[in-house]
């Protein structure tokens, strides 16, 4: 059985668990992986995801394995600028066994509160091409942006 459930403070220990269990097995060589991780430490502590969750800046949506082990999450806010946008910030998968399973169910239930928020629209950019025909096939249009020298797709869909 799997629990959908908003996370408080207290879950961001094991929120920032999560994190580094993803990116512990990535391909980057030990150098590049030292600085990721630098730079995890200082935008994805434990003590900013619970600033992020406590002031409200970002909201996190954890599913969970009715143990409390976290399988995915996501993170998100209103856009600032443009008040009826949601953006998704995170999804992090820590099972890959299920596909894109935990990843859809987390996107549908944001869907589900941005409506009910009145909001026009969610978003989200990918670093990753081939995420794209994924979201693509679940309603999002891509737009290309070039950030920093990077291209990164920007996906939309209208709510």
């Amino acid at each position: 059985m799997y629990i959908l459930t908003k996370a408080l403070a207290a879950d961001a220990e094991s929120i920032r668990t999560v994190i580094e269990q993803i990116w512990k097995d990535s391909p980057l060589d030990t150098k590049n992986k030292a600085a990721l991780f630098r730079t995890l430490d200082q935008t994805h502590s434990s003590a900013v995801i619970a600033q992020e969750i406590e002031s409200g800046e970002k909201e996190y949506l954890l599913l969970k394995k009715s143990e409390g082990i976290i399988l995915a999450f996501a993170s998100y806010s209103v856009l600032q600028a443009n008040q009826a946008e949601m953006v998704i910030h995170q999804l992090y998968d820590v099972i890959h066994s299920r596909g894109w399973k935990n990843q859809i169910i987390l996107i549908d239930r944001i869907e589900k509160e941005s409506k009910s928020r009145h909001l026009r629209c969610i978003s989200l950019t990918l670093s990753e091409l081939g995420k794209v025909q994924l979201f693509e096939s679940l309603g999002f249009i891509a737009t290309a942006d070039h950030l920093d020298g990077v291209e990164k797709i920007t996906m939309r869909k209208q709510i």
